[in-house]
């Protein structure tokens, strides 16, 4: 039985992959500008790269001003707890507690063999800020945009690539298996240019 699952999901992947026709490599993406020049200091000075500051909390979003899902079906969550990451280089990136995510943003079809919720999810978050903030880190809580919080160290703004590599080398950091963490970063480098700044 489990061989049969794992073949299925190289299958699945090769698939995916030759569908991609290697656009992931070919895509063009360019750098998106930030304005923003705020940063966070780094409270952090033990937190090795690719280390992450206490475990991931999250709460299930069902009240009157929450859907219970989206609108393809996925459950939205909101980080009760500050987490922060330190990249591989060097700089530190803090989740505020209130940001909305659906986790990892794995199309449906894939759940079986790659959950959103998978052991990946820890480093999805991250990825999801950057996503949803075009790479700023600046995120706000109130519902009118102002009052945006600097998640960021260092490095003002991110790109989607680097959001991506950012993603991948968490993975590794996470001990997640090269075929799984080669699958999750080509797809969100081939399929993920729709969710930047959504």
């Amino acid at each position: 039985m489990a061989k049969s699952r794992y073949g299925r999901t190289i299958i699945l992947a090769l698939a995916l992959a030759v569908l991609a026709g290697g656009a992931a490599w070919a895509m063009a993406d360019p750098e998106e500008g930030c304005a923003v020049a705020q940063t966070i200091p780094d409270t952090f000075p033990d937190l090795p790269k690719g280390g992450f500051s206490g475990e991931l909390h999250l709460v299930l979003l069902q009240d009157k001003d929450h859907p219970v899902v989206t609108s393809d079906g996925r459950s939205l969550w909101a980080i009760q707890k500050e987490i922060t990451y330190r990249t591989h280089a060097g700089d530190i990136i803090t989740i505020p507690r209130g940001m909305q995510t659906d986790l990892a943003s794995i199309p449906r079809l894939l759940w079986t063999f790659l959950p959103p919720d998978g052991p990946w999810v820890q480093i999805a978050v991250f990825h999801d800020l950057l996503y949803k903030t075009r790479g700023s880190g600046m995120w706000s809580f109130h519902k009118d945009g102002s009052d945006p919080k600097p998640s960021l160290s260092r490095k003002v703004c991110y790109s989607r690539k680097e959001a991506d590599e950012l993603l991948r080398d968490g993975m590794a950091d996470l001990n997640i298996s090269g075929f799984r963490r080669w699958a999750i970063y080509n797809g969100v480098r081939v399929g993920g240019a729709a969710g930047w700044g959504r």
